[in-house]
């Protein structure tokens, strides 16, 4: 069913959109010579503004700089780098108009708190960063529908982190056990399901150990979104 807005949150809100398109090493790696999307880049567009978790592509990058930061573009600019690419109906509304500075803002503290400027292809990844930044700008209703209709969108357009076609590729026949919480029901609150996506890359590891690590980096996830929501109400940003 197509998101319908409270009316005092869509005379408040701004439209959110989604990005997707291929990642950049797929193209040279599985020689796609047409739009693949098996793994896919995600961003999060709101007012002609993309924000993304990407690989740090600075010419005046120093050694000592991360390989991964946050970036907002404007939609064109980000459009022309990501070719090609596929933009999602909107998925909810912010929960106040915001201007870009401000959402800038939040992404640099996702990827600094829950995050902790630590990007991980499996866990810490780009589809983690948006569900952790719309659980966090979108009202209360896009908190409650988006984690569902975000893995509903992402299954529908092949487009999953997986590890489904490199496991294929590599010969493995057997996957020990697709754990991810893309998959879990959805938490009303939004957070848990926002928190943290497990890629079905680590069922390469043990059993036993995956669902270690998941447990716990869910746990510090959450428990890191939820202190950053208090510390963004602090400050003014969120109502109380």
């Amino acid at each position: 069913m197509a998101y319908q807005p409270p009316n005092a949150y869509y005379s408040q809100g701004h439209p959110i959109y989604l990005y997707t398109a291929p990642l950049e090493y797929q193209k040279h790696v599985f020689n796609f010579t047409k739009p693949r999307d098996a793994i896919g880049h995600w961003a999060v567009c709101v007012q002609g503004q993309c924000y993304e978790l990407a690989k740090n592509r600075d010419n005046d990058k120093k050694k000592k700089d991360p390989k991964y930061k946050v970036n907002w573009l404007p939609e064109d600019v980000w459009k022309a780098g990501r070719q090609p690419c596929k933009k999602s109906d909107p998925i909810g509304y912010t929960e106040r108009p915001w201007p870009p500075q401000t959402i800038q803002y939040i992404c640099g503290e996702v990827w600094r708190r829950p995050l902790q400027g630590k990007y991980v292809y499996d866990e810490n990844n780009c589809q983690v960063f948006v569900r952790l930044l719309v659980d966090l700008i979108g009202d209360k209703q896009t908190q409650a529908q988006f984690p569902a209709s975000f893995d509903i969108w992402s299954k529908r357009m092949g487009i999953t982190r997986d590890s489904t076609v490199l496991i294929a590729t590599a010969g493995i026949a057997t996957v020990a056990a697709a754990a991810s919480l893309v998959a879990t029901p959805v938490d009303v609150t939004g957070t848990a399901a926002a928190g943290f996506a497990v890629s079905a890359s680590m069922v390469l590891r043990s059993t036993t150990a995956l669902f270690n690590d998941r447990a716990s980096k869910e746990m510090f996830i959450k428990k890191a979104q939820a202190e950053l929501r208090e510390e963004l109400t602090r400050q003014g940003i969120f109502a109380y």
